[in-house]
């Protein structure tokens, strides 16, 4: 497991403030741009949609004027601010499938289940992590007990539970995880959010919601920059 990716899901560590971050977004610009000489008319413009929601995601800086919402204290007005991020994100993952689709010739290539191209591009490792993070803080008797509300509310909520209530069994029986299961969670979120207007809270404190949102935020983030590989 590499040592630099597992430290950056510490919940302390800000994604941006890292030289691994740094560092892979320059080779990330570098091959961008030769990828985009090489290809032409519709999966070049699925590649640049993807770009453009890209940047959009990493750089969007949302905030509240203190006016007209009832955020009323720091942690509700970060918990929502860490969602919208986490949102943008997803969009551009749903670009970057559009382009995968147009290069594998296929419909909706690996949309949420396709393993063999997590492990080919390193999203498998990632994603892993991120489990791991959850599972981690899960220990902790208060976080165990917010969890537990948020996930009794997903099972609730969604058309396919499944991979829900595999991840709970994962987090309290150890049992094996095929990583499809973080992928879905951050699905749910979308799903809720702009067709069910669910409030951020879901049921659990806000410190605690935030640190998921989080560790959601960077299982995406680092995932972008180990697919960038895969372009061609």
């Amino acid at each position: 497991m590499n040592k630099e990716l597992e430290d950056i899901f510490d919940e302390n560590i800000e994604v941006f403030d890292t030289e691994f971050f740094k560092n892979q977004w320059e080779l990330y610009k570098e091959n961008y741009k030769i990828i985009e000489d090489l290809l032409e008319n519709d999966e070049k413009r699925a590649l640049r949609m993807f770009n453009f929601r890209f940047r959009i995601a990493l750089d969007i800086k949302n905030d509240f004027k203190g006016i007209y919402s009832k955020t009323k204290t720091p942690k509700v007005k970060q918990a929502y601010i860490e969602l919208f991020d986490l949102l943008q994100l997803w969009n551009s993952y749903e670009s970057l499938i559009k382009y995968r689709s147009y290069s594998e010739n296929k419909e909706k290539f690996y949309y949420l289940d396709n393993i063999e191209f997590l492990k080919k591009s390193g999203s498998y490792e990632i994603l892993n992590l991120g489990a791991e993070a959850i599972k981690k803080a899960y220990n902790k008797k208060e976080y165990k007990k917010d969890f537990d509300q948020y996930h009794n509310r997903l099972m609730k909520r969604v058309r396919h539970p499944d991979h829900i209530k595999y991840f709970c069994e994962y987090l309290q029986e150890d049992k094996k995880l095929s990583v499809l299961e973080v992928l879905n969670l951050i699905y749910c979120e979308r799903n809720l959010s702009y067709h069910e207007g669910e409030a951020v809270r879901m049921g659990c404190s806000y410190r605690h919601r935030i640190h998921l949102i989080k560790v959601y935020k960077k299982s995406i983030d680092l995932s972008y920059f180990k697919n960038y590989k895969l372009f061609v």
